[in-house]
């Protein structure tokens, strides 16, 4: 099981440093039907900011590695195709 309350605090506190490396928000998102299933998306400017960060950030590598290791998780950086407003 996750702990919530730790999880959002990791959060909360590397806030200001993912801002500073470029971070431009952060969405949090769970599954409805599995709360403890969570999903972070991380918006940049594009794929290379992304690299950029998680090379040289080891207290964000290591929260999301605690976070991975108390519900299965995995990373990766997506490559937007298309943005549909409605």
């Amino acid at each position: 099981m996750v702990d919530c309350e730790r999880f959002h605090q990791l959060l909360d506190d590397n806030a200001g440093v993912r801002r500073l490396r470029g971070c431009k928000g952060l969405r949090v998102m769970r599954n409805h039907e599995d709360p403890e299933d969570t999903f972070l998306l991380f918006e940049f400017d594009d794929a290379e900011a992304v690299r950029k960060f998680l090379a040289h950030d080891v207290e964000i590598l290591d929260a999301l590695s605690w976070a991975a290791t108390q519900h299965e998780g995995k990373g990766f950086v997506p490559d937007e195709v298309e943005e549909m407003p409605y």
